[in-house]
């Protein structure tokens, strides 16, 4: 007896025994080959749509046994035989490769193999396929319309694989801090303000592809807000002025000026108009009966409400620009800035002595306090800020002074520009004093 090998075709590294007869009397016995076994790992896969997939499954001494591959129950191959009718399942050599891999093709993956066993021997692949976010809101059509006082809640749900983690922002603005909850994927605000509107954006991201945005826009209705820009408002007969009032609304305010009680429009004098929440009236040429006090009115579907502006040819309220210190220990020279379109008529000084403290063997200090107004033929102005300075001087008793027809051009020149003018006649002087020196020095050295 003997034994011939010999390859079967499309068996690779395949082997099958045969006998071949015996002399005659001899018994005959055959070779046995050696148990398949699949040397592969069953392993976890993942991922993305449209990518290509190579699930391994190598096997050692297949011979004629039968190599399936699975998708749970449903067989897909049956060894070189094709079950499954889907171009993009094929195998490569005992591998299976999917194309183009979709959503639905995750799972597990079973490489079978058929023995004479009881129980089969199989590998198991996991599948699972990576699934870029997306984001759907509610309302899908990403718009929230509450009035102002009402809790409202954002909501958005993401989807994706691994599951995406969601975040909240607001556009060009911060997220308001305050009666805010976040619990993933919905925002709740309440007790919302027109600082609440805007649009707020839901962010997802689990690592693959893109991270997915959606907006949610929240529109507040509210009754105006307004506020004057300067709700006192300097002028001077012949110049012009401009009433600012800035209006909040939602939806839009019709806005409309009066003065006292009576409307007004644009005309040749007065010119009106608006620029965002910015509502705007310019009085060209001041006269007399253009001051006095000015509102503007806003008013929507949800209420109304308006801004004053009072026009005044009073002088501004006059700005310290002294020294904090004195040289002089008796006397300080105070000196100040004071706006105003006609002559200064007289001005008001108000200052005090505060309590201080003097320390022993020293110069005695004292720290003081002055306020100041300034009146012309249309009143007194405001009273300043309180002003604080120091002298090397003795107490002084609280002195109220009232100067009359000060020495002071118009608009505000004061005790400031005198300085300069006395500083100018030293000067002047000194200069004279110099050149009279140097003719009397040429005289002797050069007689």
């Amino acid at each position: 007896m003997f034994f011939i090998l010999k390859s079967i075709s499309g068996l690779p590294q395949q082997f099958i025994a045969y006998s071949e007869p015996a002399s005659r009397g001899s018994s005959s016995n055959s070779f046995s080959q050696s148990e398949p076994t699949i040397v592969t790992d069953g392993e976890v896969f993942r991922v993305q749509i449209g990518e290509t997939l190579l699930l391994p499954c190598q096997v050692r001494d297949l011979g004629p046994m039968i190599l399936l591959w699975k998708k749970g129950t449903r067989v897909l191959t049956a060894g070189g035989l094709q079950v499954r009718r889907d171009d993009r399942f094929n195998l490569q050599g005992t591998n299976l490769q999917i194309k183009d891999i979709e959503r639905e093709d995750s799972g597990e993956y079973v490489c079978e193999l058929e023995t004479d066993e009881e129980q089969p021997t199989a590998i198991v692949h996991s599948v699972e396929i990576l699934v870029p976010p997306t984001i759907s809101t509610e309302p899908s059509n990403g718009q929230i319309v509450v009035k102002r006082g009402t809790t409202v809640s954002l909501s958005c749900e993401a989807r994706g694989h691994p599951q995406p983690q969601l975040s909240w922002s607001k556009s060009h603005d911060q997220m308001p801090k305050s009666d805010i909850t976040s619990s993933g994927s919905t925002l709740i605000l309440a007790d919302v303000t027109r600082h609440h509107a805007g649009v707020y954006k839901c962010h997802a991201s689990n690592g693959v592809g893109q991270d997915a945005t959606q907006d949610i826009h929240l529109q507040v209705l509210y009754e105006p807000e307004v506020k004057a820009e300067r709700p006192v408002v300097h002028g001077g007969v012949g110049y012009q002025v401009e009433l600012v009032c800035l209006v909040y609304s939602e939806p839009a305010a019709d806005v409309l000026w009066y003065k006292d009680t009576m409307l007004l429009d644009s005309n040749g004098k007065r010119y009106m108009q608006q620029k965002g929440n910015r509502f705007t009236m310019l009085i060209r040429s001041l006269e007399l009966d253009d001051f006095g006090n000015y509102s503007c009115s806003a008013s929507n579907m949800l209420g109304k409400s308006k801004a004053n502006v009072r026009v005044q040819g009073n002088p501004n309220t006059p700005i310290f620009n002294s020294r904090v210190d004195s040289r002089s220990p008796t006397s300080y020279k105070l000196s100040w800035i004071t706006e105003s379109y006609t002559m200064i008529e007289e001005y008001r000084l108000l200052y005090r002595k505060l309590p201080s403290y003097i320390l022993e063997n020293l110069i005695p200090n004292s720290m003081y306090e002055a306020q100041i107004q300034a009146k012309n033929k249309f009143g007194w102005s405001g009273v300043s800020d309180k002003f604080q300075f120091f002298t090397r001087g003795y107490d002084a008793a609280p002195i109220e002074s009232s100067v009359k027809n000060p020495a002071s051009a118009p608009f505000g020149i004061n005790s400031a520009h005198r300085v300069v003018s006395q500083f100018m006649r030293y000067l002047y002087l000194f200069l004279a004093l110099f050149v009279v020196l140097m003719s009397y020095v040429s005289d002797q050295v050069w007689p």
